[in-house]
């Protein structure tokens, strides 16, 4: 009773990456295992292997070892003199609304006894400025996509001037704690 056991084919696909002229290249390698006869007890299987080709240019996957451009060293350089004059500006701007958010602190005992002040006026000359900032601090965020970040900008140092030449010309306390709200 000898039946014929036809050969069975399994294949196997190994990915690899190997190095051709320039960069790295993804290539496939497929094999076919053929079992004749799994009764026989030799244990030989035949083995054949294809090396196929890489995938055409629109599929092909590249891995490159390096980044195609270099890196800048200097990351300061590319950028223009505007973007650094503007950027300046802005830093500008930043450090002289910080300091005039603290400098009060220094300058209020001199303020209150020069303008004949109470100490629940001098608390509030420092608490109004802060309290307008963070109410007006959404609203010029909102101005600012409206009608543009430079013109909003420009109004806020504008108002900013006046409120600080209203606080130097203050002849009361009620003036100069409505000047540091402006």
């Amino acid at each position: 009773m000898d039946t014929a056991f036809p050969p069975q084919t399994k294949t196997s696909i190994f990915t690899t990456i190997q190095e051709a002229q320039g960069p790295l290249e993804l290539r496939t390698l497929k094999q076919d295992f053929i079992e004749e006869d799994p009764s026989d007890k030799t244990g030989h299987t035949n083995m054949s292997s294809v090396e196929l080709p890489s995938p055409p240019n629109g599929l092909e996957e590249k891995i490159d070892e390096k980044p195609s451009t270099p890196r800048k060293k200097n990351p300061f350089s590319g950028k223009s003199k505007r973007f650094w004059v503007a950027y300046s500006m802005l830093i500008l701007t930043a450090f002289i609304s910080a300091l005039d958010a603290v400098i009060i602190a220094a300058a209020l005992p001199a303020i209150t006894t020069e303008l004949k002040g109470t100490s629940n006026q001098a608390f509030w000359s420092g608490t109004a400025f802060l309290l307008a900032s963070t109410i007006t601090q959404p609203l010029f965020g909102t101005f600012s996509e409206i009608f543009g970040r430079r013109i909003n900008l420009m109004f806020s140092l504008v108002w900013f001037l006046v409120g600080s030449i209203l606080c130097s010309r203050s002849t009361s306390m009620e003036m100069f704690i409505g000047s540091r709200v402006v």
